[in-house]
Formats: C-alpha cells, structure tokens, sequence
C-alpha cells in the first residue's frame, strides 16, 4: 500500500509544460489514477488502524518523527532466517568489536514470560513492551520491580486506584518520569528487539560474535560516558550520575558509566567502589541502557569543556555543531559547582524530551475512567516545586530530581536477593507505621562536612520529633528505631545506651527498642580510600552491599530525621519524598531544621547556622536564653 500510494504521488507531480486540452481518454485515465490513489490512501490508514489497535507491538507512532529516532516500521520476516540475515540490522564495526558489554537484568528472571525459553527472549521480550508500560502493568511492574521502592509503597501501587488527591498525582507524575526515562534509554533497540524475539534461533549468530544478550547496537544512537569517582554513593549519585541523565535527556543520547581507560590503552582503571570481575556500576546497580557502542568510539569520545557541560545543564543548550562535537560518544565530567541546583524547573529542553517520551507512554495508556488523571499529571508534570521551607540542599523536593535518582539506584538481581534477604530479616516482621528511622554519619563526616552529635544527643532529638508528631502513633509506645551507621562507635554507644537505664532517663521518660543490621560491614568511613588498604577490610562490593540495605532499611519508617549535609540522607529523604517507603506515608525532618538550636547539625559550608548555634550557646552559659528557645 505504501509503495503504490507514493507511485501515485510521483506520478501526480506538477509540472511546467503548457496546460493542452484534456482528449476523453485522458480524462479517463486521469480519472482512474485518482480513484486508485483514493483507495490507496484508504487502504494504507485502514492497514495502519487495524495494526495500531490489535498488535501489542506496533511500531507505528504519532511521534516518531517527531522524536527524531531510527525508523521503526520494521517488519520482522515470518520465513527462517540464516546468520546474514539475523545480522542485518548491525553494521560490521559493531559486530565486530570489541564493544562496552552490559549485564543482562533479565538473567534468571522468576517473572520471565511464561512462554519464554530462555533469558534471551525475557530480554528481548521485555524491550518490546517498551512504549505499552501503561497499558500492560505486568511489564511496568518488572520494572518498577528494579527499583529500591518496598513492595508496599506508594509508588509500587498508586496505579491500583484512581484517587486525584495532590499526593497521588505527584508521585503518579515522579513514577511517569522515571519510566520516560526508561522509555528514552531503551526505545533506539526496539528494531533489533523485535527481531531478536521473534526469531530466538539467531541468538547462535550473536554468541558467535560474542554478543551478550543485553547488548544492542541501536544505529544511529548517540551516547554519553561518565566515569564514576571514588567518592562516596550519595555524592555519585548527586553529581555523576544525576548529572549523566540529565545531559543525556536533554540531549537525547544513550547513557554510559565506562572504566576508565589508561593512557596505554591496554589496561583500564575500574571504579572504587566496585569490585566485581568488571570493576563497574554493572557490578551492583541495572545497566541505564541496553545501547552499546564500540571500543574505539569511546576511546575516540569527545571530551566536552566545562563551559559547554554547564550550558547544557543548566539552559539545555548543547556544544556549538563541529566536527568534534557530532562525535558519537561525549565525555562528561561533573563538577559539584557546574549546576544551579536552586531552580523550580530542569531546563526546557530536559522538560520536553519529558513531554515527548511520557507522551509515547499516554497515547497507549489503557482505561478511558483514567483520562481524569492522566490530565492531572500532565498538568502537574511541568509544575513547578515548591522549595522546603527550611534546609534548601541541592534539588531538594524535585519531582525530576527524584526520578533521575531512583533510576540510578536500580539494583542488579543478584544485588536486590541479598538486599531483601537482609530487609526480610532486620524488619520482616515489624509494622513500618510504627518504626522511627535513624541513620547516623559519623566518623569522616564530622571531620570533613559537617557537625556531629553524642548518642544522647541524637536520642534527645528523637524524643522531640516523636512528642511532635504524636498523629504518627509512636507517643505512649516503646517506639523501635532503625538504626543504620558506618561506625563501631556508635554501635558501642547504642549497645551502652540499651544497657543502662540511667542514661535512658536523662533522654526521657521514652524506652526505645532498636534494630539494625547485623551485616553491616562498619568501615568507620564513608570515603573507601580511608579503609581499603586495611587487612581486614571488606571488599568494595561488600561496603556497597550494606551501604545500600541501610537506605532500603531507612525507606521502612513512616517518621525519620537524618543529617542533610550527607548525600546519601539527602537521597533517603528524596526516596521517601517520592513515595518509595513501606508506610503509608513519611515524615523526614533534616537536623538542620530542628526546633531545638542546640541539636542542630550545622554543614561545613553554613556560617548562618555556625553563628546561630554558636550565639545560642553562649547563651545558655550565662543562663539567658529566651524564653521561646528553651
């Protein structure tokens, strides 16, 4: 139908020649030419109706050209197919290598397609679901399934109801961008997919060329490689890899956290804090992508000047267009300065390709009783935030800061086995609406970054927080705390806290109870180059491990406080802010926020609550506070 309908077209071209009188015959062929181009057309929008509505994998789209990527009207053959045939969607340069390899999620998979072999066509299977996660929620939920979000949580299960109220839809909206997210970083594979599902019999053609199963070409992809630093996972997360989706949305490529490669291009420099046989974010966390691009291509990468990483981010204006900068491959190297982090908004460009990529999602969302609330969140999706009243760290309350954050803590399932194994046993068994979270920094933190507490301290403000929220439940119980931390310290002085009633009393008229986990490797540091060359200390991906149960154990409480100058519990606040806890709902209060001056934890780099504290105890020394603030 498409061939005869564009014969028609080049045969309707206008033309310069004088206009001549019609003869009859020519007005009957006229005639004709027109009708069949008529049927033409109908036929082609009847085909292309019937195949939007009855196939679960139509590759036909409202924006397609819109979106600017490959063309996706493939149609995998029915016939067998040979080795030359199976390739033909992979250009000899990839096929060849080497190539970035990834780890496939799907591997061993207890939710793979019942009607799948192997873990071959789970993946596959999976990639062609892509743009349909709203109308098929088994599919979504394997997804969704990735992330850190207790099974429980808001953001596993608002989708179950239809309720319009301001809290569903933002997290109805977060959930939305992150699978936009995902959307963008998978859609380029769906050609090669398609045909890979279709056809499992070409799977021996790849492994011959040492194509794992979760490895794509997606021709005409771009990418961007980031590489990790040794640096703890919160300030990863905040820099590196937030920064890393957000280049790669607004600039609508793939990606990458590579190893670095020496200067003798032979050996490569792995992660810190991964040590797994391939040294990488692979080793614990999903890959972002199944795209992957040659060696060479990184190797060649271009490297993007600072100045032109901080247009991107923050105005979405990609790199002046040169010969250098249409390279396949970009490198990019955060810096913790190159954001302004106090906006409402990500650029206009990151909230377009949001629109373009959620749109794909809601053009095939199933239930017309849902169209209410799909308006809402597309209404709400280019909302500004609100900033916290108090402490303002960096992005803190964005809704796509949240996204881009629970997308980049997708454990493998090797990682998410062990992390519900430690859950399971920590607080299988306890209620999460009354549990009190409370992680701890301690060790390097107060050397370097901010303020520390005593353990008594710390237990003051618990007793505070719990009396002020007392809607919560906790007042009038023995409230369990879970207790995450780095240092043996502090698990020493818990242990003589429990022990000795004296110091219960001086906290209070409040007995506690406390869980933790007993797994926790307790470096005394959260900066690994303090620890690593210790006898007796644990492998990276062991401290990450644990490092990851405690913001799982910590997304378990419905009421927490933690210390904002620390990443990682700006990270647990931002999780519970999108609705990932196991309660119902979630109360975080940083300790920079605390009524009570003197429990306040002030950040290195905040001479105003230095001053404030500072005045406060002076103070209280010469018996002078006021009334207010005692």
């Amino acid at each position: 139908a498409c061939r005869r309908l564009l014969l028609l077209l080049s045969l309707s071209r206008p033309t310069c020649r004088r206009r001549r009188r019609r003869r009859p015959r020519q007005n009957v062929v006229a005639a004709s030419a027109v009708a069949r181009f008529v049927l033409a057309a109908a036929a082609l929008q009847a085909h292309l109706l019937l195949w939007y509505r009855y196939s679960p994998s139509s590759p036909v789209w409202v924006h397609v050209q819109d979106l600017h990527l490959p063309a996706l009207s493939f149609v995998v053959p029915d016939r067998d197919l040979d080795a030359e045939d199976c390739l033909a969607l992979n250009s000899r340069e990839w096929l060849e290598g080497p190539r970035f390899t990834n780890e496939d999620p799907y591997s061993n998979d207890a939710n793979a397609d019942a009607d799948a072999d192997d873990a071959h066509t789970s993946a596959s299977a999976a990639l062609i679901h892509v743009p349909f996660l709203l109308r098929e929620p088994r599919w979504a939920s394997r997804i969704i399934e990735q992330t850190l979000a207790h099974s429980s949580s808001r953001f596993v299960n608002v989708w179950d109801n239809n309720r319009t109220d301001e809290a569903s839809i933002r997290i109805r909206t977060i959930r939305l961008m992150f699978l936009s997210l995902y959307v963008q970083q998978h859609l380029p594979s769906l050609r090669e997919a398609r045909l890979r599902q279709k056809h499992p019999s070409c799977r021996k053609a790849f492994e011959q060329r040492g194509v794992g199963e979760f490895d794509y070409e997606c021709p005409g992809s771009k990418y961007v490689a980031v590489y990790l630093t040794g640096n703890g996972l919160g300030n990863n997360v905040r820099t590196e890899m937030f920064q890393a989706f957000l280049a790669g949305l607004t600039s609508d490529r793939i990606v990458l956290f590579p190893t670095r490669e020496r200067s003798d291009n032979r050996t490569r420099s792995g992660w810190e804090l991964a040590s797994c046989d391939r040294s990488d974010y692979q080793c614990m966390f999903v890959p972002p992508s199944p795209c992957v691009p040659t060696l060479l291509a990184l190797r060649n990468g271009y490297r993007l000047e600072k100045a032109e990483i901080y247009n991107l981010l923050n105005s979405g204006t990609p790199p002046p267009r040169d010969s250098s900068n249409d390279n396949p491959v970009w490198i990019l190297q955060p810096h913790l300065g190159i954001l302004r982090m106090h906006r409402d908004n990500p650029p206009n460009a990151t909230l377009e390709q949001f629109r373009r990529y959620a749109e794909i999602l809601l053009d095939h969302a199933a239930g017309e009783e849902e169209e209410g609330v799909w308006r809402l969140v597309r209404r709400n999706l280019f909302s500004p935030d609100l900033p916290p009243s108090r402490h303002h760290y960096k992005s803190a309350n964005r809704k796509f800061q949240i996204a881009l954050t629970v997308y980049a803590l997708r454990p493998n399932r090797k990682t998410r086995i062990h992390l519900d194994d430690i859950v399971s046993n920590v607080g299988g068994d306890l209620n999460p609406e009354l549990l009190f979270g409370l992680p701890i920094r301690a060790s390097d933190k107060c050397i370097r970054e901010s303020e520390c507490l005593s353990f008594r301290q710390y237990m003051r403000a618990a007793s505070q927080q719990i009396l002020r929220h007392k809607e919560v439940g906790l007042w009038g119980h023995v409230p369990t705390i879970v207790l995450t931390t780095e240092s043996t310290e502090i698990v020493q002085a818990q242990r003589n806290f429990s022990d000795s009633t004296v110091l219960q009393q001086e906290v209070g008229e409040m007995n506690f109870s406390f869980v933790r986990n007993d797994e926790d490797v307790l470096p005394d540091s959260g900066w690994i180059k303090d620890w690593k060359w210790r006898k007796d200390a644990p492998t990276a991906d062991q401290n990450m491990l644990s490092v990851l149960a405690a913001v799982k154990l910590q997304l378990l409480p419905r009421l927490s406080m933690g210390n904002c100058c620390s990443n990682l519990h700006s990270i647990m606040n931002e999780l519970l802010n999108g609705g990932l806890g196991a309660a119902s709902e979630n109360h975080f209060t940083c300790m920079q926020d605390l009524d009570d001056i003197e429990l306040r934890i002030c950040c290195w780099t905040d001479a105003s609550c230095k001053k404030q504290k500072q005045n406060f105890l002076e103070q209280k020394k010469n018996r002078i506070i006021p009334t207010s603030q005692r």
